[in-house]
């Protein structure tokens, strides 16, 4: 048997999901994009002592810090998983 068979179900169900996604992602895309636009054509608010400004090193820490806990949520049950497993073991 060599090569890839093209007529099986999987293919065929593949080959739909990638049609109907070509025909209706570009559409979502552009409402998302007025959504974008909309949302650029908005006046800034009013800023007060509670505001946090998205430059300086108060923004950076806080959104490095975010990042890397996220990341680190999702390697540490893995890590601490492969411990307890070889403990059991």
């Amino acid at each position: 048997m060599a090569g890839v068979n093209g007529a099986t179900d999987f293919h065929n169900l593949l080959m739909v999901v990638a049609m109907l996604a070509g025909r209706y992602l570009p559409m979502v895309m552009v409402c998302v994009l007025a959504l974008a636009g909309g949302l650029a054509r908005h006046q800034q608010g009013v800023v007060t002592v509670g505001t946090l400004r998205a430059q300086g090193v108060n923004f950076v820490a806080l959104a490095t810090g975010a990042a890397v806990i996220l990341a680190l949520l999702n390697f540490l049950p893995a890590l601490s998983l492969g411990t307890i497993a070889d403990g059991l073991l």
